[in-house]
């Protein structure tokens, strides 16, 4: 059986983009690693994310460009040719929970 959940906490790069009944919106998400007692910071990776329907019109009044935010959804992959006819890779999640997060220290 295999399952696809993701969960990740993040900031969102820009204000979401509603069209029709669907709210895209990007997700920054930092990659740390533990030193000694603290962490460091070793990069950040750029999420896409896509909601729909009810859960799009809320998170298109809730959310702006800054938020600190824990998203749940699935991991969705496509693939599509270009007008110079290059093929291109897409992978983004598709939203079933987002919650507004305030980040503590770590421990």
């Amino acid at each position: 059986m295999s399952t696809n959940k993701v969960t990740l906490q993040g900031n969102i790069t820009r204000d979401p983009i509603v069209k029709g009944k669907t709210t895209r919106l990007t997700l920054a998400v930092d990659h740390q690693k533990r030193v000694g007692e603290t962490y460091e910071k070793t990069g950040t990776s750029y999420i896409n994310l896509l909601a729909f329907n009810a859960l799009a019109e809320d998170v298109a009044k809730t959310f702006k460009k800054g938020a600190a935010i824990t998203i749940e959804g699935s991991l969705h992959s496509d693939r599509y040719t270009d007008k110079e006819q290059v093929e291109r890779f897409t992978t983004e999640v598709w939203l079933s929970k987002v919650q507004a997060t305030v980040f503590g220290k770590q421990s």
